[in-house]
């Protein structure tokens, strides 16, 4: 039986963002925990594109998909020519239809940008929608290799869009499958009850099993790579995914830098162990300190970064908070902070020019003025007015 939960362990990850969770952590309460995690955390589609840009790969997974819809295109056209394919006329117009859509579909990825979210998603629909149709009207036996391609498109979902998406395609491949069971083990021509059973094991195995467990341990990878393995907290990485989410129009902004002073005296007097003692013990004060919604990480040697939604004054109490949980030692070096602290809080100034990499600038700068005044000590900078 799995150990329950601690009761602190659903507050430090706090909620939506889960941006403090560690997978490894969730894992030891019996895998349950992750799982939740990986079915509530939305799919960062502009990230993993931005990501696929830099390492020069998306060119290629599009010439990948327009040649999957191409060669689906060839099959549809194969069966409109196959005895096994409609033998009316309204049948064979809508396969042929399927075929140049999936045609047309193929040249768009070829020739034109990579769609947005809402449009892969629809993309992704009609394809299952076509997918479906077209397998009642041809015979159950060829209908059953047609619902294979369900697995092509559930593919895409458990790459790009979040467990919910890949949730209802697994829904509609069921309805899909199911249909062409029964057309199966009930026709007088052809029925094959044995195949039926068989060919809808396999596509359940696949697309309810398969592709949520590869899912699952591709997010399982994913959130591990975003982590610093040292203090559990997010990496740059890790700031980098899921620093988008928290920048709503007409909302405030907060960004804290937070630098151990003279981290380097530590080192050499105590030696690198009690170093990474130091950053552990801070990293679990920050976490402690800081709202579960906010967003922690650790994005240089002895550099912390917290992004939250507060206002100026709600910033200005937190950091102070954090130089004095800091600076209290306990047992082991005595260490204090320099924090650079920046705020947009003019919630009627909704600038979309304001970018996490400016805000983050801004509160870098700070860090070193706070750096400038002997450490221990924090800077706030106030973005009241438009950016220009």
């Amino acid at each position: 039986m799995a150990a329950p939960e601690p009761a602190g362990a659903q507050h430090r990850r706090g909620r939506g963002l889960f941006a403090r969770a560690r997978v490894a952590d969730a894992l030891s309460y019996g895998g349950l925990a992750a799982v939740r995690m990986w079915w509530r955390e939305p799919a960062d589609y502009r990230w993993l594109l931005s990501t696929l840009r830099n390492q020069a790969a998306l060119g290629l997974l599009k010439f990948s998909i327009g040649t999957s819809a191409l060669g689906l295109s060839f099959v549809v056209l194969m069966l409109l020519l196959s005895s096994e394919g409609p033998q009316n006329a309204a049948g064979r117009a809508v396969i042929g239809l399927f075929a140049v859509l999936a045609l047309l579909v193929g040249l768009r990825w070829y020739l034109l940008p990579w769609p947005s979210a809402s449009a892969s998603l629809a993309f992704i629909a009609l394809a299952d929608l076509g997918i479906t149709i077209n397998g009642l009207l041809v015979s159950s036996r060829v209908a059953m290799i047609n619902n294979t391609a369900l697995i092509l498109t559930g593919g895409y979902l458990a790459l790009f869009h979040s467990a919910k998406a890949l949730a209802a395609h697994a829904g509609w491949s069921l309805f899909s499958v199911l249909l062409v069971t029964v057309r199966l083990g009930t026709s007088d021509s052809d029925r094959d009850v044995p195949l039926a059973i068989a060919t809808t094991l396999i596509m359940v195995l696949a697309v309810v099993l398969v592709l949520p467990t590869l899912q699952f341990f591709y997010w399982v990878l994913r959130t591990n790579a975003m982590s610093d393995p040292l203090t559990t907290l997010l990496n740059r990485r890790g700031l980098d995914y899921h620093l988008p989410r928290l920048f709503a129009p007409g909302a405030p902004i907060c960004a804290m830098i937070i630098d151990l002073d003279r981290f380097k005296e530590v080192n050499d007097t105590f030696g690198h162990q009690e170093g990474d003692r130091v950053l552990a013990r801070t990293a679990a004060r920050l976490r402690d300190t800081t709202d579960p919604a906010a967003t922690i990480a650790r994005t240089g040697g002895e550099e912390f970064t917290i992004v939250g939604r507060l206002d100026a004054g709600a910033a200005r109490a937190l950091a102070e908070r954090l130089r004095r949980a800091i600076e209290s030692s306990g047992n082991g070096a005595l260490v204090t902070a320099s924090i650079g602290v920046a705020v947009f809080d003019d919630s009627d100034e909704a600038d979309d020019r304001l970018s996490p990499e400016l805000l983050l600038g801004f509160a870098d700068t700070a860090m070193y003025r706070a750096k400038q005044r002997g450490g221990n000590a924090i800077v706030v900078r106030e973005l009241r007015e438009p950016l220009i």
